[in-house]
């Protein structure tokens, strides 16, 4: 038996049918604990429970080495790579600055578009990950486009189509969400790719789509078509940016005010002047419709009304939690390091304010308990606000190796 089959050896245990019927029916919101699994059990049982379902699954872990390992887990059990992705937390989580990591950005476009589609799929991520602020779907999966080989192109045209989407002009393309044009070539690394492409046009026609090694600049095969995303997850418009501005142009006139009445005089100069550098670049940049390093800060001006992932998961889709109360204790720790963090800079005129880029837990479960939950547990722990109605109890042991 090769190791795609062995799932199916999960249709053994006791009342999985039951769950699988309870998981399919329309509507369904009952919460369901299964306890005893551990390890690759976990992507063992759960890669069968994705099969059986054929449903979008959310699976929330406790870091981000065990998103990866449960993704490799479910794919070497038989599920195919394209259908699972893991959702990253990005840094601006942690890190103040002109800090964006492009890679996490289009790993994260990723995986917002799989879970978007309505389709059987699974996104793996940790809460932090799940809750990080982003734009509203209809604000950034429209804006996807593909160029196929063989089709017209007006080059003029997607250019400012990469532009709009974020992407930055470049000399030479070196990273995720930059481009490139000489004559009738276009040079894009698309935010979601591995490599860049190299677009070359005979006419007004794609000759040709080629994936080239960034070092080297030598093509590395030919692709029939190129899929884009947008560059960040947030897109700039003039109605957007004359809000924020507004609502930051205020914030900072107050955040002036409180520093200046602080007891040390020079520690509040001195933090006055940081902050006035910082936020009078910023919203410069912001009225030029400039996409910069550090944008992700003003997100929640930019787009006031919290979203995250939990937006975009599909109506049938169902929440797996992978050792619930390790989840939320992640969590609780990494709302509290953040938040310090983010208050030593705000004291020290660094960054504006203390609004946090992840949505707030306690009001997202409504959205949470929408769905229905399966809580996935060695000891069978489980958090209180998530109420479970049926509990599954098996066991299962690591076999040493030989």
């Amino acid at each position: 038996m090769i190791l795609n089959d062995l799932p199916i050896l999960v249709d053994r245990l006791p009342h999985l049918d039951n769950l699988v019927t309870t998981l399919k029916a329309a509507g369904a919101t009952q919460n369901t604990l299964i306890e005893g699994v551990a390890g690759s059990a976990k992507g063992f049982v759960l890669s069968r429970l994705f099969q059986r379902l054929q449903k979008p699954l959310l699976i929330l872990t406790y870091q981000q080495e065990q998103a990866q390992k449960l993704w490799e887990d479910v794919v070497r059990y038989g599920v195919s790579s394209e259908l699972v992705s893991v959702l990253p937390a990005g840094q601006s989580l942690f890190l103040e600055g002109d800090i964006t990591d492009f890679r996490v950005i289009g790993e994260r476009m990723n995986a917002l578009h799989l879970l978007a589609q309505d389709a059987p799929c699974i996104v793996i991520g940790t809460l932090e990950a799940v809750l990080q602020r982003t734009s509203p779907p209809q604000d950034l999966l429209p804006y996807r486009f593909t160029l196929t080989a063989g089709d017209p192109l007006e080059l003029e045209k997607v250019v400012r189509r990469l532009v709009n989407m974020g992407y930055e002009p470049a000399n030479t393309v070196s990273r995720p969400g930059e481009f490139s044009r000489r004559g009738g070539i276009l040079d894009v690394y698309p935010s979601t790719a591995e490599a860049p492409v190299r677009i070359e046009l005979f006419g007004d026609d794609i000759e040709s789509i080629r994936p080239f090694d960034i070092s080297t600049q030598r093509s590395t095969g030919r692709h029939a078509f190129v899929e884009i995303a947008p560059a960040r997850e947030v897109r700039l418009t003039t109605e957007k940016v004359e809000r924020a501005v507004n609502a930051l142009k205020a914030t900072f006139a107050q955040r002036k005010e409180e520093l200046a009445n602080g007891e040390n005089r020079k520690e509040a100069r001195e933090a006055i002047e940081r902050l006035t550098d910082r936020i009078e670049a910023d919203i410069v940049r912001l009225e030029q419709l400039s996409y910069f390093n550090g944008l992700e800060q003003y997100l929640p001006y930019l787009v006031p009304q919290p979203t995250c992932a939990l937006d975009y998961l599909p109506k049938e889709s169902v929440i797996i939690w992978d050792e619930p109360c390790q989840v939320k204790e992640h969590w609780e720790r990494i709302v509290t390091d953040s938040h310090s963090l983010r208050e030593r800079h705000w004291q020290r005129g660094e960054t504006l304010d203390l609004t946090p880029i992840t949505c707030d837990y306690d009001a997202t479960l409504p959205q949470i308990n929408a769905f229905p939950n399966v809580l996935v547990s060695l000891l069978g722990r489980t958090p209180p606000e998530i109420k479970v109605r049926t509990t599954l109890s098996y066991h299962a042991a690591t076999l040493n190796s030989y």
